[in-house]
């Protein structure tokens, strides 16, 4: 098919390189010498001999201009411009002046056999002179013409062939990405989930009501991880929808221990965010502080402008506490690197933690 193609593409390049390369003939001639007195009486001849004089010219055109080719598709294959060009510019460049010579030469041998008593004179030398350097530039001109062809279809070839490489690549890559990010989503599902359900067995035995309330918001918050566990990115207004019943579910666990402040701007509920970001913050919050009715621990969230949202919380670090392993932080850096180049910013001062989160544009 692709052969089929690349026969035809140079079947067209003929039908329109040989009437150039005729007129181009004519044209050079005229210009070497406007005034020569072959021109003043041209059109004075018979058509029978100007027709056979045109027929001779385009025989020439053709032959010239398919050597031409041949020689730049045969050093192509032997010696491609990639490998060493200056060696292939001076070999293609030689050859041809060859041939056009010898062709030239081999035509005046053949006017000089078919033609009885003919005698060269000096303007018979001449005029072979500048047909041999004519015909010289007609090849060279040729062979670059082709030679440009060829370098631009192989350089369309290159960059096809590249594009699909990176299309490959790209799917891979989104391919291990997708993985990678439904393997850090598992993370949080048994994490959050189990901490609640102690809270709710004692629920059962002490407060029916409240019971109820709890299992209610529990349910939103299992339905919402269900329905977003194939997501990698969500509304900002959902996952706040989904934080108010985690805060319900909070406050029945620490009481008055536990404070929530939460100021989001409009344009910035609109911008995405990876599921549960959120929720792995705040109980980030709870597992490392004290939570105590005469010291509330304060945890705020903020959006700072359309495209950054602030989490932050006081620090009272529980005392004798295990070192940290930062698993829920790695979480979310893992997330933000796998969905986009921009990455959360912690700052932690003495009694202050803070987490800038970027806000992702969603797609429409």
């Amino acid at each position: 098919m692709e052969k089929n193609k690349t026969r035809g593409e140079f079947r067209i390049q003929r039908i329109i390189i040989i009437p150039l390369v005729f007129l181009l003939y004519y044209l050079a001639s005229f210009l070497v010498e406007p005034y020569a007195a072959f021109w003043g009486h041209y059109f004075d001849r018979s058509i029978w001999s100007l027709l056979m004089e045109w027929s001779a010219a385009l025989l020439c055109c053709v032959l010239i201009t398919e050597t031409s080719i041949f020689i730049s598709r045969y050093l192509n294959k032997t010696l491609p411009w990639d490998k060493q060009s200056l060696k292939r510019l001076l070999i293609q460049f030689f050859i041809q002046i060859a041939f056009v010579m010898a062709f030239i030469l081999l035509l005046n041998l053949l006017d000089l056999y078919l033609t009885e008593n003919y005698k060269m004179d000096q303007e018979d030398i001449k005029n072979i002179g500048q047909l041999t350097i004519i015909s010289i530039l007609i090849s060279l001109l040729i062979s670059s013409v082709h030679t440009g062809s060829f370098l631009l279809s192989s350089w369309k070839k290159s960059a096809i062939e590249a594009s699909e490489l990176k299309l490959k690549a790209a799917h891979f890559q989104q391919t291990a990405m997708q993985s990678e990010l439904q393997a850090l989503k598992m993370q949080l599902d048994p994490h959050f989930l189990f901490n609640n359900f102690s809270v709710l067995t004692d629920l059962i035995m002490e407060d029916q009501v409240l019971a109820v309330d709890f299992l209610d918001n529990l349910s939103k918050i299992y339905r919402y991880l269900m329905m977003n566990s194939n997501k990698n990115l969500i509304p900002l207004n959902q996952e706040i929808r989904f934080i108010r019943s985690y805060i319900f579910l909070i406050r029945i666990r620490h009481g008055e221990s536990v404070h929530f402040e939460m100021d989001i701007s409009e344009h910035a509920l609109e911008k995405g965010i990876p599921p549960l970001t959120l929720q792995l913050l705040i109980e980030n919050a709870l597992k490392h502080n004290q939570t105590l009715k005469s010291n509330p621990l304060k945890i705020s969230i903020r959006s700072k402008s359309d495209y950054e949202l602030e989490v932050s919380n006081d620090l009272f670090p529980i005392e004798n506490q295990a070192p940290s392993l930062g698993m829920g932080l790695k979480n979310i850096y893992d997330r933000y690197r796998i969905l986009t180049d921009k990455a959360p910013l912690v700052e932690q001062a003495m009694h202050r933690f803070c987490v800038h989160l970027p806000l992702i544009e969603l797609e429409q």
